[in-house]
């Protein structure tokens, strides 16, 4: 996927919650966060459970036409989502601004993306997303901070790894499906703008005569080389993504979204 979740993925999903605290390369969750929620770590993990299991339990019993925030013509995002979604940034202390809005944005990245997807034709398989979810369990069975993180937000859930996970099925579904479509995009940008992948950069350099039989670079040439192809490489990416957001950005504006008597927040076109 790339850098799509650093593009398009604004706020926190629980997935990412636990993903994210569960990495050795993790700090623990601001002191600010904890003081400003008086909790504890494993406080504020099993809060969060309990707010995703009660999401859960509306979706399941609350009448859709009830629960509606936003709805265009290809998706509605329920409203009961997004106030468990801003509930947990607030109580996690991992996004600055305001989470609603920021809850908001987010998901309709997501399900515009998704849809326009599904239109051109990406698909998944059930063992593409079997293979995740195994996956995603088995990292978070082993995470270094599992005691501390994943454990107490299974206990506010009230259900085992496995179940948790299952929950997650459409979402990472989803997910798949629109990491295919944004990696369609990103090679058809790179090839259309004459981009080169990091190998063929590579081979132009050497090809450039600057390196021959009788001379072979010493360390400063290569360290040279590499700021090279580095700083390429950047420059691509950085227009690539600028690209990409502003697709994303036409995409939204396509969509006729409808707002609810339960929307306390508009996106402004």
């Amino acid at each position: 996927m790339k850098k799509l979740l650093s593009t398009i993925t604004i706020t926190i999903t629980i997935a990412l919650i636990l993903t994210a605290c569960s990495s050795q390369e993790t700090n623990r969750t601001s002191p600010e966060a904890l003081e400003n929620h008086d909790l504890s770590q494993e406080e504020m993990f099993f809060k969060i459970g309990q707010i995703e299991r009660e999401m859960l339990d509306k979706s399941k019993t609350l009448a859709l036409e009830d629960d509606v925030y936003l709805e265009t013509d290809d998706f509605i995002i329920r409203k009961s989502m997004i106030e468990a979604r801003t509930e947990q940034s607030d109580i996690s202390g991992l996004l600055r601004g305001d989470s609603e809005e920021t809850s908001v944005k987010y998901q309709l990245k997501h399900e515009t993306l998704y849809a326009e997807a599904i239109k051109q034709g990406f698909t998944v398989t059930e063992e593409e997303v079997r293979n995740l979810l195994n996956s995603e369990i088995e990292n978070s069975r082993n995470s270094v901070n599992f005691d501390e993180v994943t454990k107490p937000f299974l206990e506010g859930m009230r259900k085992t790894l496995e179940e948790y996970w299952e929950t997650q099925y459409d979402m990472r579904k989803q997910e798949i499906v629109i990491s295919k479509y944004y990696d369609s995009l990103r090679e058809t940008f790179y090839f259309e703008n004459g981009y080169e992948n990091y190998d063929e950069t590579l081979k132009e350099v050497f090809d450039s005569g600057r390196f021959t039989e009788n001379h072979f670079p010493g360390e400063e040439e290569l360290f040279q080389t590499h700021i090279e192809i580095s700083k390429y490489a950047e420059q691509a990416e950085e227009a690539w993504q600028k690209s990409f957001d502003k697709l994303v950005d036409n995409l939204i504006a396509k969509q006729n979204i409808r707002y609810s008597v339960n929307s306390s927040f508009r996106i402004s076109n």
